[in-house]
């Protein structure tokens, strides 16, 4: 089925791979094809010949399989290098065809990823896409706080005195704006304090284990923020302050799903891979299913809200899965 393929390597711009190509031929507009993971462009065989008669059809070998370069190293097999691989691939055939374009493109499952990588501008090549997105969070957070502020209302229950404030004011249940300004940033500083030897002793722990940050951070990160924030609540269910608990856990969801976010935009480089594709579509997916529940029942019920845990649990064996892989 191969005989009558037409082989050639293709040396991409600004890099030193080479891509494989088998072209079918064909007098009508341009289609590539990028096969599945472990596999290669010949798989595409027999779907080849059939589109031949309406398309000019090249399938390609990803980066690592078939007669493309396999370059060493993990770093060398991020998502957004396949992506960037395949759009060179398509600049460079569009640029040789009359039509001067792509008309069809096929990817079938990893195949399929590597196109929507391709068409995303993501990581270095869109630095604004970073800014921006970074600043609609923020101003997501900001609209949520001038929405929660507007509505007003009281706690309804009386608050500890401020920390800072006992045994030097007359008054500690009226403590000035200042003092509470200054806990409050006392406070902020000593989470970002914390915060860096959390993140130092995981990189240490990554090393002695030989097991990646980024498994890691995404298995022992929510169970060292989250936890301690779900303890909260329950202290203040068991001091029958409702109110403050629930407000707790809302308030603690929005700014850590807003600011956080915006600084990794902003600060780190943009990499979409599988862990973390994984981690985001698990998120998505609990955060559809609750809403979903509230949405048409009005209501949450502890089996609902355990059966999320079945979500984690799913998260953490693919992470270890990764790990040993790693």
């Amino acid at each position: 089925m191969l005989s009558q393929v037409r082989r050639r390597k293709l040396a991409l711009h600004g890099s030193s791979i080479e891509i494989a190509l088998l072209d079918w031929g064909g007098d009508g507009p341009l289609a590539l094809l990028h096969h599945a993971n472990g596999f290669c462009a010949g798989v595409w065989g027999l779907v080849a010949e059939r589109l031949r008669g309406h398309y000019r059809v090249i399938a390609m070998d990803a980066r690592g399989h078939g007669d493309s370069s396999k370059p060493k190293g993990a770093d060398c097999y991020h998502w957004e290098l396949f992506g960037r691989d395949l759009l060179g691939v398509a600049e460079a055939l569009a640029a040789e065809h009359p039509d001067g374009r792509i008309a069809l493109g096929l990817g079938h499952s990893f195949g399929g990823i590597a196109l929507l990588m391709a068409l995303l501008p993501i990581g270095d090549s869109a630095p604004w896409l970073r800014f921006a997105a970074a600043g609609l969070l923020i101003g997501i957070y900001l609209f949520y706080l001038r929405r929660l502020l507007a509505k007003g209302g009281a706690v309804g229950d009386d608050l500890e005195p401020l920390i800072l404030s006992r045994g030097w004011i007359r008054e500690p249940e009226k403590p000035p704006t200042l003092l509470i300004f200054g806990q409050a940033a006392l406070g902020f500083g000593l989470v970002l304090y914390g915060a860096s030897i959390f993140v130092h002793g995981l990189e240490q722990i990554s090393q002695i284990f030989s097991v990646s940050p980024l498994i890691l951070s995404l298995i022992i990160t929510p169970i060292a923020t989250e936890l301690p924030e779900s303890f909260n609540s329950v202290i203040w269910i068991a001091r029958r302050k409702d109110t403050l608990a629930i407000a707790n856990i809302t308030g603690a969801m929005v700014f850590q799903s807003t600011f956080p976010v915006s600084a990794g935009l902003i600060g780190t480089p943009w990499r979409l891979e599988g862990l973390g594709l994984t981690s985001a579509g698990l998120a998505l997916a609990v955060a559809m299913l609750l809403f979903g529940i509230v949405r048409f029942r009005d209501q949450w019920r502890p089996v609902h809200l355990i059966a999320c845990l079945a979500f984690y649990i799913a998260y953490v064996l693919y992470a270890i899965r990764s790990a040993v892989a790693y």
